[in-house]
């Protein structure tokens, strides 16, 4: 199925090339190591025989971020899945932070050290005190150093996730660009937490919900019609932003959800039993699933899905991830893509 043959150069360094066969065709890889070569080679001995083996297509990220630009944000946005505003801050996002970062690299050598130097440099700006300073001659003639402009945990978030519904697009294999994820044991900054004497209007309608409402179903119909942004948020878990933004399809798909919710009662203490249970999990031992997985998660699903899923595919042997940058806990303008990857999967 592989082997390794060592080489000896001309100064005495050793190469290790690994080579192993996939679909009928030879194929190889140089390594500088041998425990990486060894590594490699059991890697993708077990992907060649659990049938997930993927061949890859290594391309310049530049050119992997233009035909994601291209071939998944456009098709979205013309395809109503997308609001336009939603497109102009994702295209400002690759422009600014991500083609700087990574524009120049192959995609197959886009490796979690690479991230790795990329995160600590927005943490750097994270933490520095002042915004940018442009470059230009200060009051005595000297040169003014530009400094990186100052940015928040939040927004950070928001581009990790970008990067982390990329790189899924970039490893499906209609594409082919890469097969590891380099994002592996990047998690998103915790939200901030400050402390408030009232509560907003936003969380009394939750607790409202929670304490009086999923005990009657008079009350849960009326909220429904009534607040529905509160049902959305507290029960379903999706940002009301994201539902108001979306295709009159996929409002009407929350809608009838919201309805199917009823009778409510009888389902209240199974709620307060998920929320209890999913607040305090044990650590299950992932390395044990043998079967394949296909695991998705939206970075604003507000039940806090998607750095639990992203952990349990990269310890799911052969798991595939799919994460997208919102959408909520109902993938909201996502359905057709999520049943496809779906229908993909089981086929």
């Amino acid at each position: 199925m592989g082997t390794i043959i060592t080489r000896t150069l001309a100064d005495r360094t050793k190469r290790y090339d690994v080579r192993w066969r996939a679909n009928g065709k030879q194929e190889s890889k140089t390594f500088t190591r041998r425990k990486a070569a060894d590594n490699f080679l059991t890697t993708v001995v077990k992907r060649v025989q659990d049938g997930t083996y993927q061949e890859v297509t290594p391309i310049l990220v530049s050119q992997l971020l233009d035909r994601w630009l291209e071939h998944s944000l456009e098709v979205r946005v013309k395809q109503g899945l997308l609001k336009p505003s939603t497109a102009k801050s994702y295209r400002s996002m690759v422009r600014e932070h991500l083609r700087p970062a990574f524009g120049e690299y192959r995609s197959d050598r886009l490796t979690p050290a690479v991230i790795g130097e990329w995160v600590a440099r927005m943490a750097d700006r994270i933490a520095q005190k002042c915004g940018v300073v442009e470059r230009g001659v200060d009051g005595d003639g000297q040169d003014q150093r530009e400094k990186p402009e100052k940015i928040t945990p939040k927004f950070y978030n928001n581009v990790l996730n970008l990067l982390h519904a990329i790189l899924a697009w970039a490893r499906h294999p209609a594409q082919g660009y890469l097969a590891h994820d380099p994002l592996i044991g990047q998690k998103r900054l915790p939200k901030s937490r400050v402390e408030r004497e009232f509560l907003e209007p936003g969380e009394i309608g939750t607790a409202f919900l929670f304490d009086t409402a999923l005990r009657s179903d008079f009350l849960f119909w009326v909220a429904i019609r009534l607040a529905p942004q509160t049902v959305i948020r507290a029960i379903l878990a999706t940002p009301p932003a994201v539902v108001e933004s979306a295709s009159t399809e996929e409002r009407a798909r929350v809608a009838q959800m919201q309805d199917h919710i009823l009778p409510v009662s009888p389902r209240r203490l199974g709620l307060l039993n998920d929320a209890a249970v999913t607040s305090s999990l044990p650590r299950y031992e992932l390395e044990r699933i043998a079967v394949p997985t296909l695991i998705l998660s939206m970075a604003d699903d507000l039940f806090g899905t998607y750095d639990g899923a992203r952990y349990s595919a990269e310890h799911i042997p052969g798991a595939r991830f799919i994460g997208y940058p919102s959408g909520g806990h109902l993938w909201v303008g996502h359905q057709k893509e999520v049943m496809s990857e779906i229908a993909t999967f089981l086929r």
